[in-house]
């Protein structure tokens, strides 16, 4: 039997890629790999990184001839997936449409009654709930009992929505099989970056995942409705071994870890550092200034790390008590001044407005303040969008404060309007708060001179000239 895999951009006229950056998609990688294993035939479709035209789309999914097709939603990219699916169901209605990630995780049953072309959600962890649902389609089975799945049954005239079960998580993650990097050619990503400072034509970039679930609960965070928060990891000696096929498959020169924490366990991350060091490549991670040490921090830049990106969010320590973030002023400066001491090359930084509904203008100064004084390489400022499935936006639905039409193609962090507000700022106050943050931060000497003097080659000078035209035309001239 044939499966599609699609994994869908923001907007698809590309409007994001260059500035937000494009990984090479493992999530639907694990997906298709696990389906071959047993048997499936998959194709993977990217369109973040492949033209998109209604009449190719139709053509490209007659000629797959595909019988289940499988498309990974966030919030932001649902009725780009409602868009895709009618697409599907004019080729052919006998094509069955299943939709995963985020967003039907948080409202499944929603999800289905909104968009009718869609016909199963996927919520939770999606490899062995996909395979049950794919061998029961194969063998006209009913779907009754299918753990992890949201299904419609005909009843008269009427379809009814069923909810099954969440399906208990895959408990050692080592079993799964690596993400599959063949069925997308690696070339299509050389134009975008991965993360900021990282740019693919000059980095030939693995992404890898060494854990899944995050421990911490923040309350605009929807990281744990896939994999809630039990945290479980992969064996140093299952990654590595990922890692070396890389290298000698496609001649990976630098990993990018995209666990939200790579730093939650000691000893597993030293033997990363181990072995990335024998390899000789280099790399960077994600993690949280409450759980990295001075140590952590030498042994890691010492394996080959040149880049870590620190969720921060605010300056101010009572929006941190708020958001229930559980780190202090005092960690954050802390951890700059170890990086600093341990010689990390890129120290990026997440930073937001209106991350709780009480957030004041002097917060945000205190935000500002802070990035000045900690000068981060990068730091991202973001509005923080109330996803479905998280405690801020319960808290905006309570207070009033989220708007009744949602319109799911704002809940983006750039570049457009929110369709919520804060106790004192309204949606534009939003847009201009952030605009005024990134250029009071970035348009300084304090910033540009140093970027500056760090720029080797004349890779990296388009790499910045390219990110900086269209960040000041996107991201600070638009009106969103």
């Amino acid at each position: 039997m044939k499966i599609v895999l699609i994994t869908l951009p923001l907007s698809l006229g590309g409007r994001y890629t260059e500035f937000g950056g494009v990984q090479y998609p493992i999530n639907i990688g694990y997906l298709a790999s696990y389906l071959i294993k047993y048997g499936y035939d998959v194709e993977m479709w990217d369109y973040n990184v492949e033209l998109f035209t209604e009449k190719g789309f139709a053509d490209r999914v007659q000629k797959s001839n595909a019988e289940v097709i499988g498309i990974h939603s966030k919030t932001p990219t649902i009725l780009i997936a409602d868009r895709f699916a009618k697409i599907i169901k004019r080729v052919s209605k006998n094509i069955v449409v299943v939709v995963g990630g985020p967003h039907c995780s948080a409202l499944p049953a929603r999800t289905l009654k909104e968009f009718s072309q869609f016909d199963v959600c996927v919520f939770g962890e999606g490899e062995e709930t996909l395979l049950e649902l794919c061998e029961k389609i194969k063998n006209n089975l009913s779907l009754e009992g299918t753990f992890g799945i949201a299904y419609k049954v005909k009843e008269g005239f009427k379809r009814r929505i069923i909810v099954e079960s969440r399906r208990p998580l895959i408990r050692n993650l080592d079993d799964l099989p690596f993400p599959n990097r063949d069925l997308i050619s690696q070339d299509k990503y050389r134009k975008a970056h991965v993360e900021r400072g990282i740019p693919r034509n000059v980095w030939n970039v693995a992404e890898i995942m060494v854990s899944r679930g995050c421990p911490f609960k923040c309350v605009y965070c929807a990281g744990s409705l896939n994999y809630d928060r039990v945290v479980r990891f992969r064996s140093a000696k299952n990654v590595l071994k990922e890692i070396e096929e890389c290298i000698d498959k496609y001649g990976t020169d630098y990993v990018n870890i995209n666990d939200d924490t790579l730093t939650l366990k000691k000893d597993l991350l030293y033997e990363l550092c181990d072995g990335l060091k024998r390899f000789g490549i280099k790399w960077g991670c994600l993690t949280r200034v409450d759980v990295v040490t001075r140590e952590m921090l030498k042994r890691m830049v010492d394996s080959g790390c040149i880049r870590i990106n620190f969720g921060i969010e605010s300056g101010s320590q009572r929006i941190l008590d708020l958001t229930k973030k559980n780190i202090t002023i005092e960690q954050i400066k802390k951890v700059f001044r170890y990086a600093d001491e341990a010689g990390l090359k890129i120290k990026d930084c997440g930073f937001m407005v209106g991350q709780h509904p009480d957030e004041t203008k002097e917060d945000i100064k205190a935000t500002l303040k802070l990035m000045k004084e900690i000068n981060p390489t990068y730091a991202s400022v973001t509005i923080t969008v109330p996803f479905p499935g998280t405690e801020l936006n319960s808290m905006m639905k309570e207070r009033g404060y989220l708007n009744k039409n949602e319109n799911w193609e704002n809940f983006v962090m750039f570049g457009k309007k929110p369709v919520w507000r804060t106790k004192d700022f309204s949606s534009d106050d939003l847009v201009r708060i952030q605009k005024w943050v990134i250029r009071r931060y970035y348009f300084r000497p304090g910033y540009i001179i140093p970027t500056l003097i760090r720029i080797r080659s004349f890779n990296e000078i388009k790499y910045f000239m390219d990110v900086g035209i269209y960040f000041l035309k996107n991201i600070i001239l638009n009106r969103g």
